[in-house]
C-alpha cells in the first residue's frame, strides 16, 4: 500500500515526512488553492515528487516540471487524453483525477486507459480538490480498467479499518492520497497523525 501525502508548501513538514514510510508528497500548483505552493525551493531526500495542475497548458506543466524536479504530474482538471499523452512522452509519469459521485464518474476513467499512469478516484466538491469529504468507496466495484488507481478525498485515521478492507477486493488500488484529513491548518500537516495512520495501514 502506497502513501501519498498531499498539499505540502513548507519545508518543515517535507523534511518531517522524508522520515516517515511516505512514497510521494504532493505540491499544488493551483492558483485557488490554500495549500498552493509558494516555496521553490522544497527539499526532500527521498520522496518522489507530485505537482498538483488545474486545466494548465501542457508548456506550463512541463516548465513547472522541469523547475520543481517533479516525478510526476498529477492532472485535476478538464484535460483530455491527448495532453495526457503528449506530457507522457516527456518522460514524467502522468496521474489524471476523476471526481465521483455516481458509477458513471468512475466509469469516465475508461476514456483515459492506456493514456496515463495511474488514476485517483477523488471525492467531487467545490475544489477540484481538497475538499476533506469522501465519496461512497463502494462505486469503485464498478471499476473494470487496467490502470492502477489512488484512492482520494477526505481520507482521515478513522479510514484505516476500511482501507485495509478495500485492499483485498480492489486489486488496482495502488495507495491512498491523504491531505486535508491530517491537517492541523491549510498545508501545515499533523505529522503524528499522519505516522500512526501509516503504522496502522502498514
Amino acid at each position: 500500500m502506497l502513501i501519498k501525502v498531499c498539499g505540502i508548501n513548507n519545508q518543515a513538514n517535507a523534511t518531517a515526512l522524508s522520515s516517515l514510510e511516505v512514497d510521494y508528497m504532493g505540491m499544488i500548483f493551483y492558483e485557488k488553492s490554500a495549500r498552493k505552493l509558494t516555496n521553490t525551493n522544497l527539499c526532500t531526500s527521498n520522496l518522489k515528487r507530485v505537482g498538483v495542475f488545474v486545466n494548465d497548458s501542457v508548456d506550463k506543466v512541463v516548465k513547472q516540471a522541469t523547475l520543481h524536479n517533479l516525478d510526476v504530474v498529477q492532472l485535476h482538471g478538464n484535460e483530455s487524453p491527448s495532453e495526457c499523452l503528449e506530457l507522457k512522452s516527456t518522460g514524467l509519469q502522468v496521474w489524471k483525477a476523476f471526481p465521483v459521485v455516481s458509477e458513471q464518474d468512475v466509469a469516465a476513467s475508461s476514456a483515459y486507459d492506456g493514456f496515463c499512469d495511474t488514476f485517483l478516484f477523488d471525492a467531487k466538491g467545490t475544489l477540484p480538490g481538497g475538499n476533506g469529504t469522501t465519496f461512497n468507496w463502494k462505486l469503485l466495484d464498478i471499476y473494470i480498467g487496467e490502470t492502477p488507481f489512488w484512492l482520494s478525498g477526505g481520507i482521515n485515521e478513522t479510514h484505516v479499518d476500511q482501507i485495509n478492507k478495500l485492499k483485498s477486493s480492489l486489486p488496482k488500488m495502488l495507495g491512498v492520497d491523504v491531505n486535508s484529513g491530517f491537517e492541523i491548518a491549510p498545508g501545515q500537516k499533523d505529522i503524528n497523525k499522519i505516522s500512526t495512520f501509516i503504522n496502522e495501514l502498514k
